[in-house]
């Protein structure tokens, strides 16, 4: 459609594994740490969209046997009970293994992977968003942002407006590392 903005986030995951902490030849952690931290991760991923985007595809090395609301163990652990008034599953893509639901205004895609030590793995989800850019008087604005305590190690943003409109401000943008 005239108009139609579609997105794609590329998530790329890296297991540094006990080798992250090493200094010259020398470990600074524990055997048992070391032991914990060279067994594999699975890296459940949440990405938060403009509330009605539609998820068009998602591809990257999924782990198969992830599955669409993980339940609690009885006992001591419950669920927030916030977190569970405003989360609402829409639906499980079986193709990709990918949880779609809505949370806090915005739709968000799930799905996790495995990785072992050493290992490099990348998800993809392409989405179109509920709004079009057709006149100079639509704006687009992009907030990033990560989850507390994780490490970012490089972003890249792309916008390539439709050939009848500019970029006639890039606030907050940029450029190199």
């Amino acid at each position: 459609a005239h108009g139609e903005v579609t997105d794609e986030v590329t998530i790329e995951l890296t297991h540094l594994g006990a080798d992250a902490y090493t200094k010259g030849d020398a470990f600074l952690i524990s055997p048992i740490m070391r032991d914990e931290l060279n067994r594999g991760n699975l890296a459940y991923m949440q990405v938060y969209v403009p509330g009605g985007s539609t998820l068009v595809r998602a591809e990257g090395d999924f782990y198969p046997a992830f599955v669409s609301d993980v339940e609690i163990p009885e006992g001591d652990l419950a669920q927030d009970q916030d977190l569970k008034n405003n989360h609402l599953t829409l639906y499980f893509d079986e193709k990709t293994r990918t949880e779609v639901g809505s949370a806090f205004g915005k739709t968000v895609f799930s799905n996790a992977v495995m990785l072992l030590p050493g290992e490099t793995k990348r998800m993809t989800f392409v989405y179109t968003v509920p709004f079009t850019l057709q006149n100079k008087q639509n704006l687009y604005s992009l907030l990033v942002q990560k989850q507390a305590g994780a490490r970012i190690d490089s972003f890249e943003s792309v916008f390539y407006p439709p050939n009848h409109l500019q970029v006639v401000s890039s606030e907050g943008a940029s450029t190199g590392t």
